[in-house]
């Protein structure tokens, strides 16, 4: 734990009183550490029991927290014109390299979406929610950088208003970089809805995926035809 990190058990217990669940995160990382940790629900008494003082904590997104909706504002330039099409709210926190990059929201049915640019394929702008996790204060991000507090209330939103205002940035700043002409461009991906296993959407490097899954099919035993060949190649 940092010199000036406060307890993270306190933290917790915090954002159950606040009406948010909270998981316990493995330390400097955005990994929780439990099962069907989507799953999970925790109250005051369960948090001294799960979560120790080098824990990071995450909160579950959408219906877990009452419907708490985390906008994820992943670049730069949507951070630095967010506040152009975003509803104001009241709770708003992020890093040191990337302040006010998370603004929350109270909204019901709202899904998960992630809009990219089209030509850098990097992304721009999610909209966080059930079946989701965000690292929340006074976790270390895997940087080193500690998160910084929310402690306003969320604002209230409708999905449509929400969905709408997300999109209109993510058209805004692909046509500021790219040209009016991609305004329309950038989409969520059709796997949009699905938010990915550990409920983070952190980019990784197209080669060391394939890197990875080269060496996990160089482990697999071989296909044989006849002793489970077919189950084993539809496995892998």
């Amino acid at each position: 734990m940092t010199d000036d990190r406060p307890s993270v058990i306190e933290a917790a217990r915090r954002y159950i009183a606040r009406g948010f669940q909270p998981i316990p995160i493995a330390p400097r990382s955005k990994a929780p550490v439990r099962a069907r940790w989507s799953e999970s629900r925790i109250d005051a008494d369960d948090v001294p029991l799960l979560f120790t003082e080098e824990s990071n904590i995450g909160l579950l997104l959408g219906e877990p927290s009452g419907c708490l909706v985390d906008v994820d504002l992943d670049d730069p330039d949507a951070r630095a014109r967010a506040d152009e099409f975003l509803p104001p709210t009241g709770a708003v926190s992020g890093r040191a390299s990337s302040p006010r990059s998370h603004r929350w929201y109270v909204c019901r049915g709202a899904p998960f979406r992630r809009y990219f640019d089209p030509v850098t394929r990097k992304p721009i702008v999610e909209v966080r929610s059930t079946g989701a996790q965000t690292l929340v204060w006074p976790s270390v991000h895997p940087s080193g950088e500690v998160y910084e507090p929310f402690d306003g209330a969320p604002a209230i939103v409708g999905a449509d208003e929400l969905l709408r205002a997300v999109a209109d940035l993510a058209g805004a700043v692909c046509a500021a970089r790219h040209g009016p002409d991609w305004n329309a461009a950038p989409q969520w991906r059709a796997t949009g809805d699905e938010p990915p296993a550990n409920g983070s959407m952190t980019p990784t490097d197209d080669a060391a995926v394939v890197d990875r899954a080269v060496k996990y099919l160089e482990r697999l035993d071989p296909a044989i035809s006849g002793a489970g060949g077919h189950n084993q190649t539809l496995w892998a």
